[in-house]
């Protein structure tokens, strides 16, 4: 427990290469993920950290079309 310090959103490509996790603090409510490559499937996880330490949620399978943008994929 303790205050809420910031997010952050760990992607990784499914193929194990390229992890990166990005810190926001607590006042964003929106990221834009960058440097995806084009149809690309990424797990995605979101943690809120305090000084205690961070949570991570489920993950979720999101994928890259053509412009490298992500979708969620059902």
């Amino acid at each position: 427990m303790g205050i809420l310090q910031g997010f952050k959103v760990h992607y990784v490509k499914l193929d194990g290469v390229n992890y990166t996790v990005v810190t926001v603090g607590d006042n964003n409510s929106t990221l834009t993920l960058t440097n995806a490559q084009p149809f690309t499937k990424y797990n995605i996880t979101v943690g809120a950290f305090t000084q205690a330490g961070e949570t991570k949620s489920s993950p979720v399978i999101v994928g890259t079309p053509q412009d490298g943008r992500f979708y969620h994929d059902n």
